[in-house]
């Protein structure tokens, strides 16, 4: 059961980042699109360096995204990122 549980976990995690082709589609998709600039000016403008937990709550910070609410609900996506 938990390895059918890790392969549905998986799969939804597949799903969910093949949709997205840019960073604004990204944003988009959370409701936080108004954060492109910000994360675009400052280098992360490729979908596929997001994951791998390279962004952390202080770069959000510096970026001037200044509500933790939105900061959390990038960073919890962006660890659903390959």
């Amino acid at each position: 059961a938990r390895t059918l549980s890790r392969l549905r976990k998986e799969f939804q995690r597949s799903s969910f980042t093949s949709s997205f082709t840019t960073v604004e589609e990204w944003l988009k998709s959370l409701d936080l699109v108004i954060y492109s600039k910000n994360l675009m000016d400052n280098g992360f403008d490729d979908i596929d360096f997001l994951g791998g937990n390279i962004l952390e709550e202080d770069d959000l910070i510096e970026m001037n995204i200044t509500n933790k609410e939105h900061r959390q609900k990038i960073l919890e996506s962006c660890h659903s990122l390959p």
